[in-house]
């Protein structure tokens, strides 16, 4: 039965991800809506709400929905850090999440903020050797 339902969440991402690339968004919504309430505890449904929103055109609303992924991740690591458990999953969904937040920024013309929300991981990629000093 896991199975079964895991190959229908992947089932709906593929076709959520074609669906937006065919400038079909609302349908695209639908679906990652879907992928949502399967799997909850990741960003994958928000992150294809952005890409068929941005994809579409519809840049105010992909950047609200963005903004609120970015939220809803920078929470749970929040918790997770409470817990004592901030591990490399809820660092690297928050990573995703700002990422797709800065993305949606640039597309919008926002140049500045998007810039400010990248620093600290620009940094701290430096910092571990991952960038050159000229990033």
């Amino acid at each position: 039965e896991a199975c079964a339902s895991v190959r229908r969440l992947m089932g709906a991402v593929e076709r959520a991800r074609a669906l937006a690339s065919a400038g079909r968004c609302d349908e695209a919504l639908v679906l990652a809506r879907a992928v949502c309430e399967g799997c909850g505890c990741s960003a994958l449904g928000s992150s294809l709400r952005v890409a068929a929103l941005e994809g579409a055109g519809r840049l105010p609303e992909a950047t609200h929905e963005a903004e609120l992924m970015m939220a809803k991740a920078e929470q749970a690591m929040a918790e997770a850090a409470a817990a004592g458990a901030v591990g490399c999953e809820a660092r690297s969904e928050y990573e995703a999440a700002v990422e797709c937040f800065a993305r949606v920024l640039c597309r919008a013309g926002d140049m500045r903020r998007a810039v400010r929300l990248l620093m600290p991981q620009i940094g701290r990629l430096q910092s571990e050797g991952g960038l050159g000093e000229s990033g």
